[in-house]
């Protein structure tokens, strides 16, 4: 009798132990931040102490590829209202999904200013031999090609081209879900490749650089612990 006694502590100890560590994250945040602050922050769950959600994350984002699902449980379980609070990588975040409120984010320069992880950084070169060129004239080499509509207009037909191309590829796979996202970028990638790059390439080469392109941005993307160990995605987006 003594003996289930103790176990019945142990467990309701251990129980309480693990909800309030669970809770960490959010008791911290709401230290920091006061209570008038915390409240006002958008709904949502800043999950576990340092991981937060990473994992469910990077489980719907990169193993079953189907990011909609994250998207969706945080509909599911904190409303449409299309802003919600997490934490992810170490950080803590908040996720926009509503159109108008990203348009909003993406216009208002004034509120919200432009910022990359440190690890991106690292990755375009600020802290290399690239931070020594000046980055407004790197900026203007690489939008020269891009700048003005009389300059653009000499690629709408090829643009119109590339797209009617997509499109047919498009029908063809009817019977399959097609994957949105991805094929825009690969429609994307062509247009960028034209301008840049002009059409001396061969198809070989454009296969090469597609694959280099999507797996460094993958890279760029999941890289956000900088630990150059081998296995983590840090140090692979390095080599490429």
């Amino acid at each position: 009798m003594e003996m289930i006694s103790v176990c019945v502590i142990i467990g309701v100890v251990l129980g309480v132990s693990l909800l309030v560590f669970r809770r960490l994250n959010e008791l911290w945040y709401l230290v920091k931040l006061g209570g008038r602050a915390y409240k006002s922050l958008p709904p949502g769950d800043l999950g576990w102490p340092v991981i937060g959600s990473s994992f469910s994350f990077y489980k719907t984002f990169v193993v079953q590829e189907d990011p909609i699902s994250f998207i969706q449980s945080l509909h599911s379980r904190y409303g449409k209202g299309g802003i919600y609070k997490t934490h992810l990588y170490g950080k803590p975040t908040v996720i926009a999904t509503d159109p108008e409120i990203c348009r909003r984010i993406y216009l208002d320069e004034a509120k919200f200013k432009q910022h990359y992880p440190k690890s991106v950084k690292i990755l375009e070169g600020s802290s290399g031999e690239f931070s020594k060129m000046d980055h407004k004239i790197a900026y203007k080499l690489m939008a020269a090609p891009m700048n003005g509509s009389e300059v653009l207009s000499n690629y709408v037909d090829f643009i119109e081209e590339v797209i009617a191309k997509g499109l047919e590829e498009w029908s063809s796979m009817m019977r399959d879900p097609i994957k949105l996202l991805e094929e825009i970028g690969n429609l994307f990638f062509k247009v960028i490749i034209k301008v840049f790059l002009g059409s001396q390439l061969d198809a070989k080469t454009m296969v090469e650089l597609h694959t280099l392109y999507k797996e460094m941005s993958f890279r760029v993307v999941m890289s956000t612990f900088l630990y150059d160990f081998p296995g983590f995605t840090f140090r692979q987006a390095l080599k490429v």
